[in-house]
């Protein structure tokens, strides 16, 4: 069971039978493969994220560049007993995540097959996630139920295009994509984009949002060509009726950039990116929320393609504008925290990017609680950091620290 892991919280599994791999090491190179994180001269040279940034990144463990990367999993002693039987689990088909297929809610906006920094995984990598907390789920599920039955009351009784039945169709087919039930709320995303086209037209505001919903679902699902022909044209309609500075436009410019973000297209997707930041500065003024959001959108897109020290004077003003307006404990502020620590760490700043992925985490605990998917995620980004510089037992004993339910531990490991 994981709280920290890479695709969100819950228990991480594989479909495939023991047999199928074909030998113990595969199932561990399957189920701890690194990221790949940039190498620098403070890095453990003979960690398996290291190893793998210096091997080939997009490829697995068949890849004779990543053999390095095997041989580091295969040497750790703390995983070798890991792969030395099988625990079937049961469950029910709405609990279980497949990464190639559709991600778990605390994963909700990346594409298929990426972790939650985005990064996209080897090809043939098996991986599920199940997520069954009763408390959550009950929730959830009682939500969509009561939505259903309200959307099958108002059809028969108001019809199919009534504007009440139509709202909470919409409201049905977001909760459906907020718990991954994709195939659910796609027939709901397109019945709400054909009554809108039909009721109002074809470039109406509320018509291009339906648009943009049903792209975003899309992107979702890793049906990318036909979400970009929507975003471009939410976008495009935006533009001819709102203009290219109004709020809608400036948000239909990002969306677009980061599905291109997402399929690879980087230097397309930094124009947008840019064009969003230029109008949202002059619109809204350079400290408004969605002025930093655009920020932050094309830092991660810098640093993607290598220009590391732009990308980090980026993420430091959307750092500091949002400690000034929103405080030093908001979920956002954390978040750039977050993303400027491993902007720094990229580049080589090992003192600095652990303080910062220890603030996080220590802010995390105190305001939100250990047990928040926000906490979980900050613990994994702190304690990965200081494997990779060679500390492995002081990341242990923090993580145990964590699960025990003890106060966050200080540099090495202390109270």
């Amino acid at each position: 069971k994981s709280s920290t892991g890479h695709f969100g919280t819950g228990i991480y599994a594989t479909c495939k039978e023991p047999q199928l791999f074909g030998s113990k090491e595969a199932v561990l190179f399957n189920n701890h493969w690194p990221r790949a994180v940039g190498v620098h001269e403070g890095s453990d040279q003979r960690h398996a994220s290291t190893l793998l940034a210096r091997g080939c990144p997009d490829a697995g463990p068949q890849d004779a560049r990543n053999r390095p990367v095997c041989d580091a999993i295969l040497s750790d002693e703390s995983r070798r007993s890991l792969a030395d039987y099988c625990v079937p689990l049961l469950v029910p088909q709405r609990f279980a995540y497949n990464i190639w297929e559709r991600l778990p809610p605390d994963l909700i906006g990346w594409c298929p097959g990426c972790n939650r920094w985005g990064e996209k995984q080897w090809s043939g990598r098996d991986l599920w996630v199940i997520q069954a907390a009763p408390s959550a789920i009950n929730i959830r599920e009682s939500k969509v139920q009561i939505a259903r039955r309200r959307v099958a009351r108002l059809h028969n009784s108001k019809g199919p295009q009534h504007a009440d039945t139509l709202l909470h169709v919409s409201e049905l087919a977001w909760l459906l994509k907020s718990a991954g039930e994709y195939a659910e709320a796609e027939p709901l995303f397109r019945q709400e984009l054909r009554a809108t086209e039909e009721q109002l037209g074809p470039t109406h505001p509320d018509t291009l949002t339906s648009v943009d919903n049903l792209a975003g679902l899309l992107k979702a699902m890793g049906v990318f060509d036909e979400a970009e022909r929507l975003y471009q044209r939410a976008l495009d309609g935006s533009k001819q009726k709102l203009g290219p500075n109004h709020p809608d436009t400036l948000t239909s410019l990002n969306n677009l950039a980061g599905l291109l973000k997402a399929t690879g297209k980087l230097e397309e997707a930094e124009a947008l990116y840019r064009q969003a930041l230029k109008g949202s500065k002059e619109t809204l003024g350079p400290r408004h929320p969605d002025t930093l959001t655009s920020m932050n959108n094309l830092a991660g897109l810098l640093q993607a393609r290598g220009g590391v020290l732009d990308a980090e004077d980026l993420y430091r003003t959307v750092l500091r504008a949002r400690e000034e307006t929103l405080g030093l404990t908001d979920l956002h502020t954390l978040r750039s925290v977050s993303s400027l620590a491993a902007c720094v760490a990229q580049r080589g700043g090992d003192v600095e990017g652990e303080n910062l992925c220890r603030r996080a985490y220590v802010t995390a605990h105190s305001v939100l609680g250990p047990s928040h998917p926000e906490t979980a995620f900050y613990l994994s980004d702190l304690t990965e950091f200081i494997s990779k510089l060679g500390r492995v037992d002081e990341a242990a004993a923090i993580r145990k620290n964590h699960e025990l339910g003890g106060p966050p531990l200080g540099r090495g490991g202390r109270p």
